[in-house]
């Protein structure tokens, strides 16, 4: 029985194509070939012979970073592109596999997590498996060469902190007394705000034309005088009727002006019209409900239920302080960044 951290030995569906397409006697060229030796390019083969003859190669001198000869050599090359860096701190693997292996065995303990952008080295969920660790992938965007969405990273991790957190503070449930004096200290939680119930007619901009105000202003002496709402108007994106709206949803769908008149004015007449940016409205109050704080008894449920969910944010918070407490998070910004810009 195999370790539950290797990976499937399955022979891929990719595979599998590129088996079948060979067994056909086709001319294929192999996007998937890894073997840089099997695929024509060319190599200094009198170099690399004169480096095998090279008596130092028959002495054994391991070095866990690697020869100090080949960690200069890759230092210079470095150098040459334009990156300086110290020869000390280059180490030399035997392959990308081995150096990603090797990292998430210095900074990953088992069961930790990783952000891997897609698409990228396809190795990574396997390497990382090997060493029971996870990956949590995140796209890369793609606009003249590939780049790195800081947006996109910072949501997966702000969900991947929610899911961390999420049962940390499944609290016991409230007692009564706690229940009581956590309604009595929050009042702004469970009071009910002001509601409206309304109808209104519409005037359409691009139906009416120049016509727009007073034709609105026609319908409301029609409507004035009994007409039937359905009538007057025009096709409107909105409903026609809304009942216990909140001033919030009134002001976002109809504006400012509308929402004050609703709540101020008395109810059974038409009046209007209101601007919004859909056009013009004409509107009657049918009720108004004024802010009320129910009492404890009839919204006990959700007392208990706000109660649980601001423990747990509360858990949240401390355990993200907890967390934030063992990183040092360092922003580096440009070099090109202007004087006292803040990170």
């Amino acid at each position: 029985m195999f370790s539950s951290r290797l990976p499937s030995l399955a022979t891929n569906r990719i595979s599998r194509a590129v088996e079948a397409a060979r067994a056909s006697g086709r001319a294929i060229i192999d996007l998937t070939e890894t073997n840089p030796t099997a695929v024509g390019l060319d190599y200094p083969e009198r170099e690399i012979r004169e480096a095998l003859a090279d008596p130092r190669s028959l002495a054994y001198t391991p070095s866990p970073r690697g020869l100090d000869e080949a960690r200069a050599a890759a230092a210079e090359t470095f150098a040459r592109h334009g990156a300086r860096v110290d020869p000390a701190h280059v180490f030399l693997t035997a392959s990308t596999s081995e150096a990603y292996a090797l990292l998430f065995k210095l900074l990953c303990d088992p069961g930790d997590e990783v952000l891997v952008p897609r698409p990228s080295y396809p190795l990574f969920d396997h390497l990382a498996g090997l060493e029971s660790v996870a990956t949590t992938p995140y796209p890369l965007g793609y606009h003249h060469g590939w780049f790195l969405d800081v947006d996109e990273v910072r949501r997966r991790l702000i969900e991947k902190m929610s899911y961390l957190t999420q049962d940390l503070a499944d609290p016991e449930p409230g007692s009564e007394e706690e229940l009581r004096r956590f309604y009595e200290s929050s009042p702004e939680i469970f009071t009910i705000p002001s509601l409206v119930s309304f109808d209104q007619v519409f005037f359409s901009p691009g139906a009416r034309g120049e016509a727009l105000e007073s034709d609105a202003a026609a319908g409301l002496v029609e409507l004035r005088n009994g007409r039937d709402p359905a009538e007057v108007g025009d096709r409107t994106p909105l409903r026609e009727s809304y009942d216990d709206a909140p001033r919030e949803q009134v002001a976002v769908l109809f504006g400012e002006t509308l929402a004050d008149a609703l709540f101020t004015a008395a109810p059974g007449e038409w009046t209007g019209p209101f601007r919004s940016d859909f056009g013009l409205h004409l509107v009657r109050l049918r009720g108004r409900t004024g802010e009320r704080l129910p009492p404890y008894e009839e919204i006990a449920g959700r007392v208990a239920q706000e109660y649980g969910a601001q423990r747990r944010r509360e858990a949240n918070e401390r355990a993200y302080r907890e967390m934030r407490a063992r990183y040092d998070v360092v922003i580096e910004l440009p070099e090109d960044a202007p004087a006292g810009t803040a990170p």
